[in-house]
């Protein structure tokens, strides 16, 4: 998809709609809204406070700016009726700015300010520029990031200069001041709470019917299964489908060190512990063991919970994992490292016998050029030789020709699954075909 489709698709073009703008650079709707504004501060400044942004205290506070409006005519803008400038003073005060519509459209999976007359969005993997869009000044991106940070209790100051947090509703929000950057940034990602189904991952090319059959068949014949690739590639959103074909009646423990995943909207029976806060995943890890885990789901290995993960894959517990790695080459010794952080006595060569004995299947998802997800590699992995695990392809996507506005290629059929795997999946009833 081109950027001028995102830009349409969003209404973000030069040709953007009145309701998608913001017209700060009007100085008549500047000086109402001060006006108003100090107004406020003198009569009721709980309602300008970031901490007292709840539904109540915003009703009051559009009424009030109403009232003021209409008792003084000295107030109004030229060319916007009395409805239409008390949402746009209240906006300003106590909404998200030019970035509000932003974020209630569905599509829309980050929202990126890099100044505040410079904001980005991401659709469909792809970035875009919003060249309409713009906040007043510094001084109105500040108050807004200060009303989205303020209710979670997270300090942003000079003294403060980075600061991270996630809202009620899954959405990730990191913003920084200066000297860390230029200015002040802010970024929001909104999370995919709705998992894709199986017609949608092959309507958008992710994979064919086979692979993602395979998948959910390791998954219900609780085997161990790692699902790969770079940041932004849809490793969380594959998880949340494949959790979806554990058995129901299956007890999941979920692990992570800062709760997205969601999966109690996907399946009956799942235990969340985070890990924010609070003990740390590896703590987490071990203290699930006691919890009866017929599966135990780690939202991202990140450092040494690796090792007693594997551990606990060895031992019968079948679980599943996402790790960071630019390759499929790469994964083993991304994991390797990771459990090196433990600073326990052991061997590399040893980590990597064990990820040989543990892990049953990777998925390597990427986000090619064209801005499309593809699961670009399943494979098995089959036993340790050399040195290193040994990955048995079975599926792969190989590209034909790679343009930035379409990746062709076709998913290919590597080779047939081991008799071992085979066996250990069909002690749960499942036949692979």
């Amino acid at each position: 998809m081109t950027t001028v489709d995102l830009l349409g698709r969003l209404a973000l073009s030069r040709g953007a709609t009145p309701a998608m703008q913001r017209p700060w650079e009007s100085d008549a709707l500047r000086r109402t809204t001060e006006r108003i504004q100090h107004a406020l501060r003198q009569e009721c400044p709980e309602l300008l406070s970031p901490a007292g942004d709840r539904e109540a205290l915003q009703q009051e506070l559009l009424a009030r700016i109403q009232r003021y409006l209409a008792a003084d005519a000295t107030l109004r803008v030229p060319g916007l009726d009395l409805p239409g400038l008390a949402h746009l003073v209240w906006d300003y005060m106590a909404g998200l700015g030019p970035i509000g519509p932003l974020l209630d459209r569905p599509e829309v999976a980050e929202v990126m300010v890099n100044r505040y007359d410079d904001i980005w969005v991401e659709v469909d993997g792809r970035l875009a520029r919003a060249p309409t869009l713009a906040f007043r000044d510094e001084s109105h991106l500040f108050w807004v990031t200060q009303r989205i940070l303020g209710p979670l209790g997270i300090p942003f100051s000079a003294a403060n200069p980075l600061a991270e947090g996630r809202l009620p509703n899954q959405i990730r929000v990191a913003a920084s001041l200066p000297p860390v950057s230029p200015c002040l940034t802010l970024s929001i990602r909104k999370p995919a709470l709705v998992a894709p189904t199986t017609d949608e991952y092959l309507r958008h090319g992710t994979a064919t019917i086979e692979m993602l059959q395979f998948l959910q068949a390791v998954v219900r014949g609780r085997g161990n299964l790692l699902i790969a690739g770079p940041t932004g590639t849809g490793k969380t959103t594959l998880l949340r489908h494949l959790a979806g074909a554990i058995d129901p009646g299956a007890r999941i423990l979920l692990l992570e060190s800062v709760a997205e995943l969601g999966l109690e909207h996907f399946h009956p029976h799942v235990v969340a512990l985070e890990a924010r806060g609070g003990p740390d995943v590896n703590a987490l890890l071990q203290h699930a063991l006691h919890r009866r885990p017929d599966y135990i789901i780690l939202g991202e290995v990140l450092g040494p919970e690796a090792l007693p993960l594997l551990m606990t894959m060895a031992t019968g517990h079948p679980g599943i994992s996402t790790v960071h790695a630019q390759s499929p080459a790469r994964l083993f010794d991304r994991l390797s490292l990771a459990m090196l952080q433990a600073g326990l006595p052991v061997q590399h060569g040893e980590l990597l016998r064990l990820l040989a004995e543990s892990v049953d299947a990777v998925a390597f998802i990427e986000r090619l050029a064209d801005g499309r997800r593809r699961i670009s590699l399943i494979a098995e992995v089959s036993g340790f030789q050399g040195g290193a695990p040994l990955l048995h392809p079975l599926f792969s996507f190989r590209p034909e020709r790679v343009t930035q506005e379409a990746v062709q290629g076709s998913f290919w059929l590597e080779g047939a699954p081991s008799d071992r795997l085979r066996a250990k999946l069909s002690r749960w009833g499942v036949t692979l075909p």
